[in-house]
């Protein structure tokens, strides 16, 4: 019952980098306050690792935490073995956030998230919840793989699963495998939204195997009308990416704004169950050899979106979208094919 964190490794001095340290095999319950006194209302959680050292953080077990775990002003390379470069094969249930992947720049060492399973807790002070956030990644790609994020139990708040701010492009937030059930928005890729301020870097990422299960927007990559600068916002999603709702979600992958892009390709299991499959709103978009059926919509561009739709199959037995590619009076520049296999009602 800590207001602080169950755990704080914070390096001093912060620019002498240190290694070795394992946080294993603990129980952390009920960390974090809201008491507007205590001068940290809206803090605390299970582990808190800052100023440049590098841990393995595995096998805990974190329960009515407000955060998980949370990470911090990472600028020296990590002096030992890559093993403590992890969080892994945690178990967090969190009022606000699992895992915090804040402030990597210059040197650091990238570190991965691995097989955490992250659920969320519902409580009257919070408004906002995400599974992971991964921000102000400067040069270093950290790597995020088969977590399991699951936000149905806070069906009245603001939820992502996923999510990626103020990274750069030349080193994109990887993030492959793992699931997400039951947020707003299963990946949310911005400039503005996930510090509530302008990311200088945009946001970029590669994504790969991820399932995205009933989450009305399954994807969203997004220039916000909020941000001042609109650094570019990009992510590749591909290789068997799956987003499917079992009933009438939103949208599947929406590409929104004009500094937003995405390659969406070789994702073979299928985006199904939404108004729109894939939505192309004052973006561009690369739609190749994917599976898309069971929507209004398969592929719409609008309000000046552009791109290439080719080799998509439309269909999946007798599970037909709508319409299977849509360009709206106000879309842009599209090229669709060669090589789809059109199968709805209306092309």
């Amino acid at each position: 019952n800590l207001s602080y964190f169950g755990v704080t490794h914070y390096d001093y001095p912060a620019g002498v980098a240190s290694t070795g340290h394992e946080i294993s095999n603990n129980k952390f319950l009920d960390l974090g306050t809201y008491d507007a006194g205590s001068g940290i209302s809206f803090w605390g959680g299970g582990v808190l690792l800052y100023n440049n050292g590098y841990a393995h953080v595995h096998d805990n077990c974190m329960t009515n935490v407000r955060i998980g775990v949370q990470t911090g002003n990472y600028y020296r390379a990590n002096p030992g073995a890559g093993t403590y470069q992890r969080i892994e094969d945690n178990t967090m249930s969190v009022r606000r956030r699992g895992i915090f992947h804040n402030l990597f720049y210059s040197s650091a060492s990238p570190y991965t998230l691995d097989d955490n399973t992250i659920t969320a807790v519902d409580h009257a002070s919070e408004i906002y919840w995400d599974g992971i956030l991964v921000s102000s990644h400067q040069g270093v790609s950290s790597t995020t793989s088969n977590n399991d994020i699951d936000g149905t139990l806070v069906p009245a708040k603001t939820s992502e699963g996923l999510e990626v701010w103020n990274v750069r492009s030349t080193a994109p937030a990887i993030i492959s495998g793992g699931t997400v059930t039951g947020v707003d928005i299963g990946l949310f890729v911005n400039n503005y939204e996930g510090y509530a301020s302008d990311a200088g870097e945009g946001a970029h990422t590669t994504v790969s195997g991820l399932v995205a299960t009933d989450c009305p927007i399954g994807a969203k990559i997004f220039d916000s009308p909020s941000s001042t600068l609109h650094a570019a916002v990009s992510a590749t999603i591909k290789d068997d990416c799956e987003f499917n709702h079992s009933s009438s979600g939103t949208t599947g992958i929406l590409v929104s704004g004009a500094a937003a892009s995405a390659i969406i390709k070789d994702n073979d299991a299928s985006i199904d169950g939404y108004a729109i499959g894939v939505d192309v709103d004052a973006a561009t978009a690369t739609v190749e050899n994917n599976h898309i059926y069971n929507n209004g919509i398969g592929v719409r561009f609008t309000n000046g979106g552009d791109g290439t739709v080719t080799k998509n199959k439309f269909y999946d037995g007798a599970e037909l979208n709508g319409k299977d590619v849509q360009i709206t009076s106000t879309g842009g520049s599209v090229t669709a094919g060669p090589d789809n296999w059109y199968a709805g009602s209306t092309y």
